[in-house]
């Protein structure tokens, strides 16, 4: 979906250890989910929502919140 987008950086999907993946994220607003049509970083797994979190990347920070998804969001394997 942002192929004409340079990326930013890598989602690095760690669970389960066997399917272990590197999804590119892109400069400005990134909707992590499982919806090719919903987000702009696909991750497929059922355990994450069809929009499930939003990440706004800019040249300085990164800033990750959910958006309303049943089993939240954790970076290493920390919050909610």
């Amino acid at each position: 979906m942002n192929k004409s987008k340079e990326v930013a950086g890598y989602l690095v999907i760690l669970a389960p250890p066997e399917l272990v993946s590197r999804v590119p994220f892109y400069m400005g607003e990134n909707i992590i989910g499982r919806s090719e049509s919903k987000a702009t970083v696909v991750v497929k797994d059922f355990s994450i929502s069809q929009k499930h979190a939003r990440l706004i990347v800019t040249p300085q920070t990164m800033t990750l919140s959910d958006i309303g998804s049943k089993n939240g969001v954790k970076i290493n394997s920390e919050g909610n």
